[in-house]
């Protein structure tokens, strides 16, 4: 992989994944609506403005740029109202839907080596949700029935085609310049405020990745990953989110009350196969921060 193409370049994993990628000599071309000023200061990247412009136009540009199609891998990382209550909203999330769509297709125009789509953990908990016939879907889940459908439909797309599929599966990422107000950072807030919190039993299995270990991870599966696999990216070291939760609160000095069990909910407990990193060691991943390091430095940091 001598250039990657990456939807999201702006945001936050795909800021930490462009780091990455320039620091290995890739060459970076990134579809955003901005692009930050740490980017626009690198060598080796290129930012590609989508604002206001049609699939057409983006491809015809890309096209232009007479890329090495055997060299180049494209990464979708973008995708509108991933957190918060945009998780919920059935029109933006079926949008997400269309883009995939759309730059799969523009991949596959343009006959680039490999196609990456980046999933969640919401998407395997959904699927797993689905398998019990008394289940009710939460909220959340029109992000992760929309996730699901894109992954199905962008890896339909490629059947019969030479550019190879892959996946990444993310756990919970996590890191301290996160403004995405995601679980760790929220909750190691409340927790240094010395806040009361109300949890569920929280013993359904989980796991969280730092940001720099998803870069790893996206080098890797760019460079070496292999047609329709579906990479899990975590720490190697799924456990019950209590013990996740009780070491973010250590992390503070035990600041934080906690109320384990004091929300009542149907918890979906996925089996610890689904955390399995093997298949992502195999090409040379090795989950670098641990947990309880990575969020004493979100506590430091704040």
């Amino acid at each position: 992989m001598q250039i990657a193409i990456l939807t999201g370049s702006a945001g936050f994993v795909g800021q930490n994944v462009v780091r990455r990628l320039l620091n290995s000599g890739v060459q970076v071309i990134g579809l955003d609506y901005r692009c930050t000023p740490e980017q626009e200061a690198q060598d080796g990247f290129m930012w590609i403005n989508v604002a206001n412009c049609s699939y057409t136009e983006i491809m015809m540009e890309l096209q232009n740029l007479n890329l090495d199609k055997d060299e180049t891998v494209f990464y979708h990382f973008a995708w509108a109202f991933s957190s918060g209550v945009g998780q919920t909203l059935d029109e933006p999330q079926l949008s997400n839907v269309q883009t995939s769509i759309e730059y799969a297709k523009i991949c596959k125009m343009l006959q680039l080596s490999k196609f990456v789509f980046i999933d969640s953990i919401i998407s395997k908990e959904l699927a797993f949700t689905m398998l019990n016939p008394h289940a009710t879907a939460k909220s959340k889940y029109a992000y992760a029935a929309a996730k699901y459908c894109a992954k199905v439909m962008t890896q339909n797309l490629f059947n019969d085609t030479p550019v190879v599929f892959c996946v990444m599966s993310l756990a919970q990422v996590y890191a301290g310049d996160d403004l995405t107000g995601n679980f760790v950072s929220k909750y190691i807030r409340l927790m240094k405020e010395g806040a009361e919190i109300d949890f569920s039993s929280s013993e359904q299995l989980r796991d969280f990745v730092h940001v720099t270990d998803v870069a790893q991870a996206a080098e890797k599966i760019g460079a070496r990953g292999e047609n329709n696999f579906d990479y899990w990216v975590g720490s190697g070291n799924a456990q019950p989110l209590k013990n996740f939760i009780l070491e973010m609160n250590r992390a503070t000095g035990d600041k934080g009350t906690l109320n384990f069990g004091a929300i009542k909910t149907d918890e979906v407990s996925m089996p610890l196969s689904v955390f399995d990193i093997s298949d992502l060691r195999k090409i040379g991943y090795e989950p670098s921060v641990k947990f309880s390091e990575g969020v004493r430095a979100i506590f430091e940091d704040k």
